[in-house]
């Protein structure tokens, strides 16, 4: 299956690049107004994961700034980002986990 890494800027106070948030597409024309069917949290984590780190390359990504990756409750469970330097790859908690101990 094709897909594509869509990269969205987050930025400082300063209106400099302070990072990009690393975005599953399966097609180039999917964004907010085309959302994505309905799709697996992890298969799309993982996806943007391999491609963004070992396919593409995170500095080709990111041009050296922070990665901010979706993570589902599952890869925060397994601790996925351990394997992950945390001066690179920063994980955002998605709406949808719920809290556990």
């Amino acid at each position: 299956m094709k897909f594509h890494v869509a990269r969205q800027p987050i930025f400082n106070r300063k209106l400099q690049v302070y990072g990009y948030e690393l975005l599953y597409r399966r097609t180039q024309t999917e964004n907010f107004y085309n959302p994505l069917p309905h799709i697996d949290g992890d298969e799309a984590s993982s996806n943007v994961i391999v491609n963004s780190f070992y396919n593409i390359g995170i500095d080709e990504m990111t041009a050296g700034r922070k990665a901010f990756v979706n993570f589902t409750g599952n890869f925060l469970a397994q601790e996925v980002a351990t394997l992950f330097p945390s001066d690179i790859m920063v994980v955002e908690v998605l709406e949808t986990v719920e809290q556990t101990a």
